[in-house]
């Protein structure tokens, strides 16, 4: 992540204006944040997301330090499932492969598994932006 792309998130709005020019812990919290999401979400996306975020913490509603320690409790999990899940895949690949004729089976899995890893990805980032598109209307409803 650059300054640039830091300085056009604050001039979209993607998380609450810093004062005196000085970024704060909350900042940060929510700068890596974004660096995660904009992996998988639009920009547009990641600012309707965190927008309740942003409010909560500007009103001093919210402890951002627990939120983000949650986070990352539930990412360490992630890791954890992730790495179980592809050798589940490994494994279910190589038995998928082993049932064609074919001389060259390892690229034929290889080709298989990324297939099947990016397929995987695809149907969870569908979940989270449905999600998101869930949240638009109540940010909507909120707002009037």
């Amino acid at each position: 992540m650059t300054k640039t792309m830091i300085n056009n998130y604050a001039k979209g709005k993607v998380f609450f204006p810093i004062q005196n020019k000085k970024y704060s812990k909350e900042h940060l919290i929510l700068i890596s944040m974004i660096y995660q999401l904009k992996g998988a979400l639009s920009i547009n996306d990641i600012k309707i997301a965190l927008e309740g975020i942003n409010d909560r913490v500007v009103n001093d509603e919210m402890n951002i330090e627990s939120f983000y320690n949650s986070y990352l409790q539930l990412f360490a999990k992630n890791v954890a499932d992730v790495k179980e899940n592809v050798l589940t895949q490994v494994t279910e690949v190589a038995e998928e492969v082993s049932r064609l004729d074919s001389d060259d089976r390892e690229y034929l899995e290889r080709v298989l598994l990324i297939s099947t890893l990016v397929s995987t990805s695809n149907f969870y980032r569908r979940v989270a932006e449905r999600l998101i598109d869930d949240l638009n209307p109540k940010i909507e409803e909120k707002n009037k």
